[in-house]
C-alpha cells in the first residue's frame, strides 16, 4: 500500500480529520514559508488528537544545530524531522545521537544525481524527491525515479516523491513507479486553504491504484 504524507498543515480542523482518517503522516512546515506554523500550535494540534495512527513530520529549512533543538524540544509530538536544503551530515547526527526515536527524512530535488551528495550523512528513513522548487505544484520528470530508487535500495531507506501531485496524477504515478509513499501539499488545496474533499479524492486515488508490474524496477 502506498504510504501518504498530507503537509503543510495549518488548520485545526484538517489535523482533526487526519487522524480520523488514519492518513499515514500529516506534516508540519516550520520554515519560511506561507505555510508555516510555529511549533508551539503543531504541538497543541497533536496533543489534542493522540493516541491516532497518523504520525506527524517537521519541515525544516536551513538551520543549525540549536534551532534544530530548540523545535525538537517545542514539539516533541513529532514522529520524524523533514531536512530541506543541502544536506547537512551535523544536522543528521545531531538529530540520531540526540533523537534517537524521531525518524529523518531528507528531501532533494528531481536532479538524478543530487542524492549522492547524501552519502555522507548518517543513514536515515526516508529520502523525499520533490520538485526544483518545493511547493511549486509542479511536476518533475518522473524518469529519474527508477534511478533514485536503486540508491535508496542500497541505502535501506524508503523513497517518497512530491512535486506537483494531486488526484488526477498520483494514480498514474504510484502505478507506474516503485515507491514506497506520495508527499502533496498544493494539490489538495483550495483558494489557498487545505479542502478535505480533495485530501480524501487524493487518498482516494493514491490508494487504489495498481502497480504496472513492467514499469517496476
Amino acid at each position: 500500500m502506498t504510504l501518504i504524507k498530507i503537509c503543510g498543515l495549518r488548520q485545526w480542523d484538517t489535523v482533526q480529520w487526519l487522524a480520523q482518517a488514519r492518513v499515514p503522516y500529516g506534516g508540519f512546515v516550520f520554515a519560511p514559508s506561507k505555510r508555516r506554523v510555529q511549533p508551539e500550535d503543531a504541538q497543541a494540534w497533536m496533543a489534542a488528537v493522540v493516541p491516532c495512527a497518523t504520525q506527524f513530520v517537521g519541515v525544516v529549512g536551513a538551520c543549525n544545530v540549536d534551532a534544530l533543538d530548540a523545535l525538537l524540544r517545542a514539539a516533541p509530538l513529532l514522529h520524524a524531522v523533514q531536512f530541506h536544503g543541502p544536506p547537512d551530515p551535523t544536522l543528521h547526527a545531531f538529530a540520531y545521537t540526540n533523537y534517537p526515536h524521531i525518524q529523518r527524512w531528507q528531501a532533494i530535488s528531481y536532479d538524478g544525481h543530487a542524492y549522492t551528495k547524501l552519502d555522507a550523512c548518517p543513514s536515515f528513513d526516508v529520502l523525499l524527491l520533490d520538485a526544483p522548487r518545493a511547493g511549486s505544484g509542479i511536476p518533475f520528470d518522473w524518469s529519474v525515479i527508477p534511478q533514485v530508487r536503486a540508491w535508496t535500495r542500497v541505502r535501506g531507506c524508503r523513497l517518497f516523491v512530491a512535486g506537483g501531485l494531486d488526484a488526477d496524477n498520483v494514480g498514474q504515478l504510484v502505478s507506474a513507479y516503485d515507491i514506497d509513499g506520495v508527499d502533496v501539499s498544493s494539490g489538495i488545496e483550495r483558494d489557498g486553504k487545505q479542502c478535505t474533499a480533495r485530501i480524501a479524492a487524493f487518498v482516494d486515488a493514491a490508494t487504489k491504484q495498481p502497480r504496472t508490474r513492467g514499469e517496476r524496477t
